[in-house]
């Protein structure tokens, strides 16, 4: 490093400047000094502070966009994983409201059966065996809201109605 030395305009009083250097201020007055043309120690010393200045920008942009992206896939996750559970929920609810329906269009059905059997009954008591065979032939699930056990004992019972019957209809 070269020292050279200059009188300040203001003061008088010695200068040193190191070599690369262009502004600098009078130790002794404070006066502002700017040299005109600068060295190649200068020149690149800007250089190398613009480059700095380049590289800590791209650095804070690459730092922002992560972090933007972050957020954001946190977010979109966020979303995901909402809109999910709120499907499951709906499902739930919908399967739910579906098999109370079904229950209930069962627990009807079962009652109509019901209803119905003991009209068999009494008509068999009352010998009218063509009324009771054909009320016999009417426990029959056609709408298919019976589960394959309750549909299987319907039948069931029917062809021991309708077997009944007949013996009754050959006994008379």
């Amino acid at each position: 490093m070269e020292l050279k030395t200059l009188k300040c305009p203001n003061c008088g009083a010695d200068l040193e400047i190191e070599d690369g250097i262009d502004t600098f201020y009078c130790k002794y007055c404070g006066h502002k000094i700017v040299l005109e043309g600068q060295s190649d120690a200068a020149y690149e010393a800007k250089a190398k502070v613009k480059e700095i200045e380049h590289e800590e920008k791209k650095q804070k942009a690459n730092l922002d966009y992560k972090k933007f992206i972050e957020k954001n896939d946190n977010a979109t996750s966020l979303k995901m994983i909402s809109g999910l559970l709120l499907f499951i929920v709906g499902c739930f609810v919908f399967l739910q409201i579906s098999g109370n329906r079904q229950a209930a269009a069962a627990a009807k059905q079962t009652e109509k059966f019901e209803k119905i059997e003991n009209q068999v009954v009494e008509e068999i008591k009352n010998g009218d065996y063509d009324a009771a065979l054909a009320d016999a032939q009417m426990l029959r699930d056609t709408t298919g809201t019976l589960s394959g056990i309750a549909r299987d004992a319907l039948d069931q019972k029917r062809e021991d109605y309708i077997a009944t019957i007949e013996e009754l209809r050959q006994g008379k």
